[in-house]
């Protein structure tokens, strides 16, 4: 036996308690028995998957505080290859945090990442503008960038990402990320999650020429009982974009499903697929007897505001 790999769900205090609780979670650890002398005693070299958040808010955790737990991430998480970071608050990462905290830790630790997952809210522009330049910049072994922002009509422009194979958004139009990633990236995998069918302005030419080596496409899109045919009208206009202009070895599936207004008793409803194998053609179906899609999609979209949600 070489590794083991096990799940931890720890508080980041576990391993240095003088931080105190609620400053960061541990979901990974992991290690070789063979070079173990204590397999009771867990330090922050184990880490290999880690999550900052600073979930006991500012009133209980100073900032000075917050970027000593950083910085204790970067100088001793030495096999760290996914971090992950839940930004909730724009008064929890301010200036000095992101100087003092969060760039040292990128700096100490950017070349052993291959996956990032970026969950933000209520963060302005200049403060995620510096995390995805930062990322972007220092972090050349990254694979995987995964990102949920809940600001729907724009993310910063940042040209970068050029070191990307696979790109996870939620909440995030494909018209913005025309100038998030650069023009000259290596991305495979493209995963579009939480949009709404009806307001989405899908084109086909324009993904496949932004992702020239797409070769896997997915979307899960979000509609309303009374869009459906209008939807499936859509779909069917999507399913001949995508074979004009896709690439014949791409993979593509878009799932759209209800989001129901409340509670129904548990119905059941269709869900439209459009899907399509290497090498072969799209395919459009209304699948029935489908569960509905969970209310967070009205949480990424003001698509429904004034349609009684």
């Amino acid at each position: 036996m070489e590794k083991v790999i096990l799940p931890a769900y720890c508080d980041l205090e576990v391993f240095w308690p003088e931080l105190g609780h609620g400053l960061g979670r541990v979901e990974e650890i992991s290690f070789n028995p063979q070079n173990e002398e204590n397999l009771t005693l867990f330090n922050m070299k184990h880490v290999t998957v880690l999550k900052i958040a600073r979930v006991s808010g500012k009133d209980l955790w100073d900032d000075a505080t917050f970027c000593e737990a950083m910085k204790f991430v970067g100088k001793y998480a030495e096999n760290l290859y996914w971090l992950q970071i839940s930004i909730h608050e724009n008064h929890d990462w301010s200036r000095d945090v992101l100087e003092n905290g969060f760039f040292p830790m990128i700096q100490n630790i950017s070349h052993q990442l291959t996956k990032v997952t970026l969950d933000l809210e209520g963060i302005d522009d200049h403060l995620k503008c510096a995390i995805y330049k930062t990322l972007s910049d220092q972090c050349p072994s990254l694979d995987l960038f995964e990102l949920k922002d809940d600001f729907i009509h724009s993310i910063p422009v940042v040209n970068g990402f050029t070191q990307l194979k696979k790109l996870n958004c939620t909440s995030v139009l494909p018209m913005y990320l025309a100038e998030f990633v650069s023009t000259s990236n290596n991305i495979t995998q493209l995963s579009l999650n939480q949009l709404w069918a009806q307001s989405l302005m899908f084109s086909a030419h324009a993904i496949s020429q932004k992702y020239q080596k797409l070769q896997d496409f997915q979307m899960t899109l979000g509609m309303t009982i009374e869009e459906k045919e209008i939807v499936l009208k859509l779909a069917k206009r999507w399913a001949k974009d995508i074979d004009q202009h896709f690439q014949q070895r791409t993979k593509v599936k878009l799932e759209i499903g209800i989001v129901p207004k409340w509670d129904q008793d548990n119905r059941k409803y269709d869900r439209i697929t459009i899907s399509k194998m290497p090498f072969q053609k799209t395919s459009v179906q209304t699948i029935q007897n489908q569960d509905p899609w969970p209310l967070e999609f009205l949480s990424s979209s003001d698509h429904l505001d004034n349609m009684g949600y």
